[in-house]
């Protein structure tokens, strides 16, 4: 679905802007069993991890004495793992449609088995 098809769906169907905007939730489970291609982003949780893992590597420390509740030869130890990383990330597939229904006016997008 592009901006434009919504924009004309919203249009179509008199929409108002307070009109609440619903997603429906697939578990991801049912989109790797149906061969759904998602489009990965990297979250926040991501990005601080990568960034702890910098400061490990580099031994760029925030106190001016490392960190004392953790001796510096296990600081490695504390590192995330690629394994964490990878679970870091938002999943999402293609919207390609738009319910409603006659019991309000809000606007419902779901992915459909294709």
């Amino acid at each position: 679905m592009t901006i434009g098809e919504l924009k004309k769906i919203i249009i179509d169907n008199n929409l108002q802007d307070d009109a609440e905007i619903f997603v429906q939730i697939v578990d991801a489970s049912v989109l790797s069993n149906h061969g759904f291609i998602t489009l990965n982003k990297k979250n926040e949780h991501y990005y601080s991890a990568m960034g702890w893992n910098n400061n490990i590597d580099n031994e760029v420390y925030p106190l001016k004495n490392g960190y004392p509740h953790i001796p510096k030869e296990n600081l490695k130890s504390t590192k995330y793992t690629s394994k964490y990383l990878e679970e870091c990330v938002d999943k999402y597939i293609e919207a390609d449609q738009i319910v409603r229904y006659k019991d309000d006016n809000n606007l419902y997008i779901c992915t459909f088995f294709k």
